[in-house]
């Protein structure tokens, strides 16, 4: 597969993921919330989604840039290293905002009666920082790529 393709394949996933998953935060989650969730906190609970779903999209939008610079031929670039590292970023603050709603569950005690939601959050946790730790790797990596493809570039 060429670059370009690639680039175009890449950016057509990545259309359909941010699609799949807007639908999933501004309709499914709500109307499943308010069918389990006690109704006075449910916009709460809504909003803290919404939230949450922000460094979501934007480490989306980053993605999205990158792809567009390896369909012009240029993936070994000090652009797409600070991309991936602000992906990483929004990735850690992800983790922190779902440790920190995890924490507010388990004080305020309702981690027995939203043990669905507990769950949920742990595994969009892991998922996250999963996530941070590859981007900041590939980020490092991307940067090194970086310096050796300018070197070589100077030699030739």
């Amino acid at each position: 597969m060429k670059q370009k393709e690639l680039a175009v394949y890449l950016k057509l996933i990545i259309i359909i993921v941010t699609i799949m998953f807007l639908f999933f935060i501004v309709w499914f989650l709500p109307t499943s919330i308010m069918e389990i969730i006690v109704p006075n906190i449910v916009p709460i609970i809504i909003g803290y989604l919404w939230v949450g779903s922000i460094p979501c999209l934007l480490a989306l939008f980053q993605f999205f840039k990158i792809c567009g610079r390896i369909g012009n031929d240029n993936s070994f670039c000090i652009e797409n290293a600070r991309g991936l590292k602000k992906m990483s970023l929004m990735m850690f603050i992800v983790t922190v905002y779902g440790m920190a709603g995890l924490a507010i569950i388990f004080i305020t005690g309702f981690y027995h009666i939203y043990k669905f939601s507990s769950a949920a959050i742990m595994v969009a946790i892991v998922i996250s920082i999963t996530l941070a730790i590859v981007c900041a790797a590939l980020s490092h990596l991307v940067q090194k790529a970086s310096v050796l493809q300018e070197e070589h570039d100077l030699t030739v």
